[in-house]
């Protein structure tokens, strides 16, 4: 009597193991599709500012090569402080320096 009423008490516990594991792996497919729907948000955000910061670049270098031929590419030229890191920036950004 006792090794029958063991027997049925391990197989309902199989049951509630089976049925926690079936639970739990439905979470995580679900959490993990969610998990890739935001990496692919972030994907595409991320390629959105590379562009942006791509045509600010290319906004702000073709300005300064205009700029450049009026003046030397040497830091220091005399002039203020604010118009010296200006031009840096500047140089900087569009690989110049």
């Amino acid at each position: 009597m006792r090794n029958r009423e063991s027997a049925i008490k391990s197989r309902e516990r199989k049951k509630m193991y089976t049925k926690d594991l079936e639970m739990k792996s439905k979470y995580l497919e679900s959490e993990c599709r969610r998990l890739d729907n935001l990496l692919r948000c972030y994907m595409v955000e991320n390629s959105v500012l590379r562009q942006s910061l791509q045509f600010q670049k290319e906004r702000i270098c073709g300005a300064s090569m205009a700029k450049q031929e009026n003046y030397s590419l040497t830091i220091w030229d005399g002039k203020s402080i604010s118009e010296n890191r200006i031009k840096l920036a500047e140089q900087l950004l569009c690989g110049v320096a």
